[in-house]
């Protein structure tokens, strides 16, 4: 009964096709000139179906990269992007309903953007395997052979030069899939992934909670959230004996500080929650990302992305989260990654104590032999204010964004933007 079922359900998504995949009047959207498709990608012979949203760039679409869009997580989506960050059209942060304004920074003015909703059970992807595991290493296989699938359905893109972007954990997501991509183009050479560069905001790059929340502690002992006396607390008993009855009190202060932070941004506040599966939850979300789900929930929006009307969307999946194998470590494919041609573009916002700068920098410690060549700050060219530093090193960039948190082309549109251009530029 199981096997008719698996048949019943796969029959009901059609393939990757960009003719019936277009649409043509977009959800809250104004006019626009740009073309934009939503459909499915169907890789392992049907067990996993992969949404994606594909726009095309405002302006010289045939001249523009393909730069494809990862979500965070582990099993969060990357319509987040679409609709708060990156977009052509995003939200208006406070209000309770979904509003759309139109984003001058938007990265479709850079290039033609592909969001892709992986691994399978994120946003509206499907899952249809009882035995799949959930890691680092499926995930870049999978993203792999979705990405090769799509190719072969947009055929104008098929050579285009790519670019692989995303925020949080998609720091793992993208190393890994660029890596497959590496020694899938080795292998295959006559049928190659023009793979360009990877571009990772607030990304995680050792998979180790430890050591997050070592250097996510020392990012708010550095900017004074603790007293003097709990600081030298933290960096002294906690790191020789961490159970001894002064440290066990620091940590207690610790919960009594970060109860009414906003990690996602700890000079900003918290939006409370809207959305209509989670009115019951106290303190559900500090970024509110109730308006995505009623968004992706909405019957109107469904209807006009051809999507079930049963079909439930969440901005993450919980199941995903919790049932993820992390089996790898990004920092360890920078090297190998460099190696073979490909740019890479690490950025953080300086206000992230999700994934924090000194956490990155860090991370960057540990990366072989990774070398500092210059560190200097750079200003936003319409306001002439400090936007943020760029550190280069031998393998990679490194931007710093001021006033940003955990998603930093969210909080800091302008410069985000500019970071984007001026990289994309001279990459």
């Amino acid at each position: 009964m199981k096997y008719f079922l698996f048949l019943f359900l796969t029959a009901l998504v059609q393939c990757v096709d960009p003719q019936s995949d277009e649409i043509l009047d977009w959800p809250y959207y104004p006019q626009y000139n740009f073309k934009t498709y939503n459909g499915f990608v169907e890789i392992q012979n049907g067990k996993q179906v992969i949404h994606y949203i594909f726009m095309e760039s405002i302006s010289n679409a045939d001249s523009k990269p393909l730069i494809i869009q990862f979500g965070g997580g582990p099993g969060c989506s990357s319509m987040a992007g679409l609709i708060s960050g990156i977009g052509p059209y995003v939200r208006i942060w406070g209000n309770d309903k979904m509003e759309l304004k139109e984003n001058p920074y938007s990265l479709h003015k850079l290039g033609n953007v592909l969001y892709l909703d992986i691994p399978a059970g994120v946003g509206y992807s499907e899952l249809h395997d009882d035995q799949y595991q959930w890691s680092d290493t499926n995930t870049g296989l999978h993203s792999y052979e979705t990405i090769k699938t799509w190719l072969n359905a947009f055929q104008n893109y098929k050579g285009r030069e790519i670019w692989i972007s995303g925020v949080s954990y998609s720091g793992m997501y993208i190393p890994c899939t660029a890596e497959v991509i590496i020694k899938n183009n080795l292998q295959f050479p006559d049928d190659q992934i023009n793979l360009k560069g990877i571009m990772i905001g607030n990304g995680v790059l050792v998979n180790d909670d430890n050591f997050i929340f070592k250097w996510n502690r020392e990012y708010l002992i550095k900017r004074n959230f603790f007293d003097l006396v709990t600081q030298n607390v933290m960096q002294i008993s906690c790191t020789k004996n961490p159970k001894s009855v002064s440290c066990q009190r620091a940590l207690e202060r610790e919960k009594v500080v970060r109860k009414n932070l906003n990690p996602y941004n700890v000079y900003g506040y918290c939006y409370g929650d809207s959305s209509i599966y989670h009115k019951d939850v106290e303190d559900y979300s500090c970024i509110d990302d109730g308006i995505l789900n009623n968004y992706f929930n909405d019957p109107m929006v469904k209807q006009k992305l051809g999507i079930a009307e049963e079909r439930k969307w969440e901005s993450c999946n919980i199941d995903v989260f919790l049932n993820y194998n992390r089996d790898k470590n990004s920092h360890t494919l920078m090297k190998f990654l460099f190696n073979n041609g490909v740019k890479i573009l690490q950025f953080s916002g300086n206000a992230d104590d999700v994934i924090s700068v000194d956490y990155t920098y860090a991370s960057f410690k540990l990366i072989d032999d990774l070398q500092l060549i210059s560190r200097k700050p750079f200003a936003n060219k319409e306001t002439q204010q400090l936007a943020g530093w760029i550190v280069e090193y031998n393998y990679l960039t490194f931007y710093i964004l001021r006033g940003a948190g955990h998603m930093s082309p969210t909080d800091q549109r302008a410069n985000a933007y500019q970071m984007y251009e001026d990289f994309l530029s001279r990459a």
